[in-house]
């Protein structure tokens, strides 16, 4: 089961959230990566929870699982 949804209906308002991005390597190959991420209104664009730069293309995301409980 999964719960992926389009990228055109991700929250916009600074949610965190589970991100897919799509990478096109130097020899034309593409490649899929799953981060944490949040949309940054002052740039337009998602930028990775570490502060990374996101170079590709976002496609789907999910909301964030609930955190296991406390042991």
């Amino acid at each position: 089961m999964t719960n992926w949804q389009p990228i055109e209906t991700a929250p916009k308002e600074g949610t965190e959230i589970l991100l897919t991005v799509k990478y096109r390597s130097v020899k034309s190959r593409v490649f899929t990566q799953v981060l944490t991420a949040q949309f940054c209104k002052q740039y337009q664009e998602w930028i990775a929870t570490s502060g990374d730069e996101i170079d590709g293309t976002a496609t789907h995301w999910m909301p964030l699982p609930e955190a296991p409980p406390a042991e």
